[in-house]
């Protein structure tokens, strides 16, 4: 899924680190203004775009700030997953979070602080935890899906 214009795309690739960390708040915080109005279209396009965006401050990373980009990789997917899944969208949800999840993998595989990462992991694919782990580190509406949301467990 590409939620990222060619244009913006190449954007961010010029960005700096701490250019790229504003930005995913930024457009989180409108994902955010969309997710309370219950306009989920425009909630999944701003979440989508901080999901790719994530992707971008990740691969730029390095040490430390690597754990950073890891948790908003995480929080993003969590994020458009929940609007997807409002939006009846679940096989798309199902697709992300199998995204998100090969890319954390990744890291923690070449990363020595996998502590974190593992929490990110356990997260996305625990769907039990995703109120309460997104709710434990932005303070942006989310509401829990039905339990019986078809997400799929890895």
């Amino acid at each position: 899924m590409r939620f990222l214009c060619p244009r913006h795309r190449n954007n961010l690739d010029n960005l700096e680190e701490s250019d790229l960390a504003s930005q995913w708040f930024e457009w989180m915080h409108q994902a955010a203004v969309y997710y309370e109005l219950g306009d989920w279209r425009e909630a999944i396009a701003y979440s989508g775009c901080s999901l790719e965006l994530s992707m971008v401050y990740l691969s730029k990373t390095a040490g430390p700030a690597q754990i950073n980009a890891c948790k908003n990789l995480c929080l993003s997917t969590l994020y458009c997953m929940n609007c997807l899944v409002h939006n009846d969208e679940r096989y798309k949800a199902n697709y992300i979070m199998g995204i998100a999840s090969k890319v954390l993998e990744q890291y923690k595989n070449t990363h020595q602080e996998t502590q974190q990462i593992e929490a990110d992991i356990q997260a996305l694919q625990d769907e039990a935890q995703h109120d309460h782990y997104f709710k434990t580190h932005l303070n942006f509406p989310f509401d829990s899906v039905p339990p019986k949301s078809g997400l799929m467990h890895h």
